[in-house]
């Protein structure tokens, strides 16, 4: 995790993927009730601008490894969610993206994307990505659609909403993953 103004500077550095020696980050377990990527490993790096980051040589370099299937809800289910408001993860490829820029709520102006996905069956569902999820995950996505590419989306601890019609929408405690390296993704991209 990073905070404020350091998140600029870490981010700068990083690469999705990537593997680096990290030193003098905090680590500290993580609190209940708290979402994290990967269950089995329960612990939160805290990096700020003094954390030091060092490329490792080529031989070093970790492979990235497919991630675990998530519990992916078929489209099918989002009804019953809906009313019980809890969260989901969804598999689905996103083929178009909609106009709609910023919301005005009771909190000022929000901005949001709306995309289109759909699964395996080709049914059709809004995703509603806020904020950060619009401005870094979003843009990804809106460039891969803009070069003729449709990615797949494993949009993780999302909840329906029934506004316009149902509708999926991240929280703050969601993910999204562009092109995720998961064996249910062959499934989407055959079509």
């Amino acid at each position: 995790m990073t905070y404020g103004q350091d998140i600029a500077i870490i981010d700068k550095r990083i690469q999705l993927n990537g593997t680096y020696k990290v030193f003098d980050a905090r680590v500290s377990p993580v609190t209940h009730g708290f979402a994290v990527p990967d269950e089995t490993y329960r612990c939160i790096w805290t990096l700020n601008r003094r954390t030091m980051i060092h490329d490792v040589s080529p031989d070093e370099k970790l492979v990235p490894q497919p991630t675990a299937d998530a519990d992916i809800e078929p489209f099918s289910m989002f009804y019953k969610s809906m009313w019980s408001k809890k969260d989901m993860n969804v598999l689905g490829a996103v083929i178009s993206k909609l106009a709609r820029r910023f919301v005005f709520t009771k909190k000022g102006q929000k901005t949001t994307t709306d995309f289109i996905i759909i699964d395996q069956e080709c049914k059709p569902i809004t995703l509603t990505l806020w904020e950060e999820f619009a401005t870094t995950q979003g843009i990804e996505i809106e460039n891969a659609l803009e070069s003729g590419i449709y990615p797949t989306i494993l949009a993780r601890r999302i909840i329906t909403t029934t506004y316009q019609g149902l509708t999926l929408t991240t929280r703050q405690d969601s993910s999204i993953d562009v092109n995720p390296n998961i064996p249910l993704v062959a499934s989407l991209e055959e079509w």
